[in-house]
């Protein structure tokens, strides 16, 4: 095959599946009336899956060119944020035009199939090659690249785009047994992209696995591709719309607060008028039985003038974001767990020593100016959610003797591991932003 491939903008898949290339920001009218009935059914399930508390909510003003910016812990986030702020002003002015950046899997044919379905089992595999992309631009969303890593399925869509549908052992530079599994090395991209090598096209890559000529035009192509969504995104703005994203990017794998990427201030260098930046944070209380609490917290707006110097508000806003952090009594109870040698035993005395301890832990945190959950803070409040905790460690063998405890584990150290890092890192952004150090 020959390595002189053509140095054109041919339209990404993602583009491709939108009306006038993707480039639009106004969705048609089935479009908007879609968003209305998605409003109130997420509103509904958001509200039947979680105990939603929402603090500062005043301080949304609706106001055109706002930015939300929040953390990104789970794939409720936006199904609980996005209604709330949407009937606060019943669905009129800019949040009424509110638009999202997602990821680019999201645009994935195999998206549906492989996310979205995930619990259908064999059923799945009728649906690989769905795509969303249609109706995720009708509602106003629109993706952010990853400039380094892709699936390996997109790679093979991008690939087949501009090289036509070539053999595998033409483009590649590693061996295809190494990315695809039982796989000839004489067949072509078509021949795979199929539901029986759905995991192996859901492995993340970065360019080098293709051979040096075409990782290098694949780059400068992803690159102009992400040029053109973060201009996209910034329109936006420009047309004194919402927007909302979430800058880590990605899921929490371990509960802190991921570092915010360069995209949020590239973004924010292509508007021309002044934006109002919204930070906002989302805590979720899983420890408890029946439905956890999601704590939705706002902080205050952030006026941000044309050409000013942008660059210096990932720092500012992610201790924003981290500073409105809501801490639980799931977390108090894990932080004191995870110190504890002696076992598990959450019965007797040591419930005792235990429930007084995340009491007054609770209480000085507050004192400190650290938002707690409200319930830990009176009598009556604390006793109630002590109880439903207890209960949830029940549910979960956690509450046999240090014995027990050592001889038959029955506990994932994972969620104990994530809610002490999520209460760890909210404390150590608040006090980085009070200049406490």
């Amino acid at each position: 095959m020959a390595v002189g491939f053509p140095e054109e903008s041919i339209p990404d898949p993602v583009d491709a599946a939108c009306p006038d290339g993707g480039a639009g920001l106004v969705p048609p009218a089935w479009g908007r009336m879609l968003r209305v009935a998605l409003a109130r059914a997420f509103w509904l399930t958001g509200r039947s899956l979680f105990e939603v508390r929402v603090r500062g909510l005043e301080h949304f003003t609706n106001q055109p060119a706002t930015l939300l910016v929040a953390n990104h812990t789970s794939d409720f986030d936006t199904i609980l944020l996005l209604p709330t702020l949407y009937f606060a002003h019943g669905g009129r002015g800019p949040i009424g035009r509110c638009a999202f950046a997602a990821g680019e899997h999201l645009f994935a044919p195999e998206y549906l199939a492989t996310y979205v379905l995930r619990r259908l089992g064999r059923l799945r595999g009728w649906l690989y090659g769905v795509s969303l992309a249609r109706i995720l631009w009708a509602l106003r969303a629109y993706p952010i690249p990853r400039a380094r890593r892709r699936k390996l399925a997109v790679h093979l869509r991008s690939v087949r785009e501009l090289v036509g549908d070539a053999r595998l052992a033409d483009v590649l530079a590693v061996p295809v047994e190494r990315l695809l599994p039982r796989v000839c090395p004489q067949a072509r991209i078509g021949d795979v992209m199929r539901w029986r090598y759905q995991e192996a096209l859901d492995a993340e890559h970065g360019f080098s696995i293709f051979k040096p000529a075409l990782a290098r035009l694949l780059r400068r192509r992803q690159l102009r591709f992400i040029d053109a969504c973060l201009g996209r995104l910034s329109a936006v703005l420009e047309a004194g719309d919402c927007l909302f994203i979430a800058p880590e990017g990605e899921l929490s794998p371990d509960g802190s607060l991921g570092e915010f990427r360069a995209g949020l201030c590239r973004i924010l260098e292509r508007v021309e008028r002044e934006v109002v930046i919204l930070p906002i944070n989302i805590t979720y209380d899983w420890m408890t039985d029946g439905r956890p609490a999601a704590f939705l917290s706002l902080g205050r707006q952030i006026h941000c003038p044309p050409h000013c110097q942008r660059h210096r508000l990932k720092a500012q806003l992610a201790a924003a974001v981290a500073s409105l952090h809501t801490v639980t009594l799931g977390q108090l109870v894990c932080q004191a767990l995870m110190g504890c040698a002696d076992g598990w035993d959450l019965r007797g005395r040591n419930e005792v020593r235990l429930r007084k301890r995340v009491r007054a832990e609770a209480m000085e945190l507050a004192q400190r100016g650290y938002q707690v959950d409200e319930r830990l803070l009176t009598p009556g409040g604390f006793a109630l959610r002590w109880e439903r905790f207890l209960r949830y460690a029940q549910q979960r063998r956690w509450l046999g003797t240090p014995d027990q405890a050592r001889d038959e584990p029955a506990i994932d150290p994972l969620p104990w591991r994530y809610a002490v890092n999520e209460l760890h890192s909210a404390l150590n952004w608040a006090t980085v932003r009070s200049g406490r150090r």
